[in-house]
């Protein structure tokens, strides 16, 4: 006879395989409906080491947010949430975001996340750190989007607006 647990494990293990699959349906479905786009692309070789360096990039800002998340679990309780395990929680739910609505990583990790022993406060708490950090880095690039590219707009040169560029990153 199988236990709460177990059941629970067993869900969260078929739930993360069907996550998966949807986003990777999803991705192949906008390769291939993009096919003709992309077969006419000419490929040089600075387009192709451009991808691969974007790539490498790309790995490392995962690698680094896994740590982040990690760090937002300690400190928002989860004290023996070691890095290999959050690692592999967050590795393996990057995938899901890739899914229309843009929200299914966040409940990948929460379940992965608690049935890999976390509990669901710290869980809680990363993944509302982790919003509040994607809406605060998304609106200082709007705010220097703004500036940048409305030179033409009077309103965005005011001498406020550069006091509140220059105050954003630096807000707690």
């Amino acid at each position: 006879m199988i236990d709460r647990n177990g059941l629970l494990r067993i869900g969260v293990r078929i739930g993360g395989v069907l996550l998966v699959g949807i986003s990777l349906f999803f991705v192949a479905f906008k390769l291939w409906s993009s096919w003709e786009q992309i077969f006419s692309l000419h490929l040089t070789t600075g387009i192709v080491s451009s991808i691969l360096l974007g790539s490498l990039l790309y790995a490392l800002n995962c690698f680094l947010l896994s740590l982040a998340w990690q760090r937002l679990l300690v400190q928002c309780g989860q004290g023996d949430a070691e890095f290999n395990g959050c690692h592999v929680v967050y590795a393996r739910t990057q995938s899901a975001k890739y899914i229309p609505g843009n929200v299914f990583h966040f409940a990948g990790r929460h379940l992965l996340g608690n049935s890999a022993g976390f509990q669901h406060i710290p869980l809680a708490g990363a993944a509302l750190y982790e919003i509040l950090g994607l809406l605060f880095a998304s609106g200082t690039i709007a705010i220097l989007g703004i500036v940048c590219f409305s030179f033409a707009q009077k309103w965005a040169m005011t001498p406020a607006l550069v006091v509140i560029i220059l105050l954003v990153p630096f807000a707690p």
